[in-house]
């Protein structure tokens, strides 16, 4: 199911030149999409999310006939007793409530170090949440999202991103969730962006922005570099990894460019422990006995790297080293 994922997502991004539609820089050089181009792209990432989310669904239906397999996740909450010792000014907590119609959203906080960042959020409304797909093999596979007929969404403006609902906390009339977002904020001072989406008739598929949530962010959790014999660079927070896939991996320009050959990704500990972040097979490449996601969301970000945001927080200054594929790295030296 993996294999057929990984093809789906490839040939979905498969944007031609002129979808683009202007190749002129904006203000200060920066380039400025058209809102069709922005319009096809949402398109696309959502039949991609329901693609995913539909194979799942009808796997599990024909269980019987064939045996659905999910990679191994072992959530924890290590680290969490030291959560502002550990992410320092990375954290803020100043709740902001918004009602969108009939639905309260409450946004309790939000972490950042620079690449990465978590969003808490809930969402209430008397009689049950309308439109809002979720649940534990949602929360397997690419996240809990908004239905075709639901009457709002939420959008993290810039930002890729994966909502997981806690099934614990949540209740049929309030969910608790938390977005597990890939992004660079251009001006941090700014905060991280939720846009808020409305359809304008019911039983129509025009929608329009209708409010904007601007999540205030006080700084960066920090972060450590380590290297490996060649120079390639991994940095850690206690959030987040970032790969720089171009040096030390021993990858072709063409797998460099690809996430999926980042197939073990690991945080060893001084006193001998072994954090898994991310593992799968790859056919005559790498094998193992299940594969391991024990992340919140990884994601492919420009210039070939990656990130993998942690399902946990790590302390940096307990980390020995990291390894990533068969490379080791470690503590990079000022000196």
């Amino acid at each position: 199911m993996e294999d057929k994922i990984r093809e789906t997502h490839r040939e979905e991004l498969m944007i031609s030149i002129e979808e683009f539609d202007a190749l002129e820089d904006g203000p200060e050089g920066a380039h400025e999409f058209t809102g069709e181009y922005k319009r096809k792209k949402e398109k696309m990432l959502k039949e991609y999310k329901r693609r995913v989310c539909q194979s799942v669904w009808i796997g599990w239906a024909k269980a019987a006939a064939a045996v659905i397999t999910y990679p191994k996740r072992e959530y924890t909450d290590e680290g969490l007793e030291k959560v502002e010792e550990l992410m320092g000014n990375g954290v803020s907590y100043q709740p902001l409530i918004k009602e969108i119609g009939d639905t309260r959203l409450t946004v309790l906080g939000a972490a950042y170090d620079g690449k990465a960042a978590v969003v808490e959020f809930t969402l209430e409304r008397e009689g049950g949440i309308k439109g809002v797909l979720y649940g534990q093999l949602y929360n397997e596979s690419k996240g809990a999202w908004f239905t075709e007929d639901a009457p709002f969404r939420l959008v993290f403006k810039d930002c890729s991103e994966n909502i997981f609902v806690d099934l614990e906390k949540s209740t049929e009339e309030k969910l608790y969730c938390y977005a597990y977002l890939v992004t660079d904020l251009a001006d941090q001072s700014a905060g991280i962006s939720m846009e808020i989406y409305q359809k304008q008739d019911e039983g129509r598929d025009e929608e329009r922005q209708t409010d904007t949530v601007l999540i205030p962010i006080r700084g960066q959790a920090e972060k450590k570099q380590y290297v490996n014999k060649d120079g390639g660079i991994v940095g850690i927070s206690p959030m987040s990894m970032g790969i720089d896939r171009n040096v030390g991996l021993g990858l072709n320009k063409e797998q460099a460019y690809d996430p999926w050959y980042i197939y073990y990704a690991a945080v060893k500990y001084k006193d001998g422990s072994v954090y898994v972040v991310h593992e799968h097979g790859i056919e005559d490449l790498h094998s193992c006995q299940v594969d391991i996601d024990n992340t919140g969301y990884a994601c492919g970000a420009e210039d070939n790297h990656m990130v993998f945001v942690f399902n946990r927080l790590v302390d940096i200054g307990e980390v020995e080293s990291v390894v990533v594929n068969e490379t080791v790295y470690t503590l990079h030296s000022m000196r």
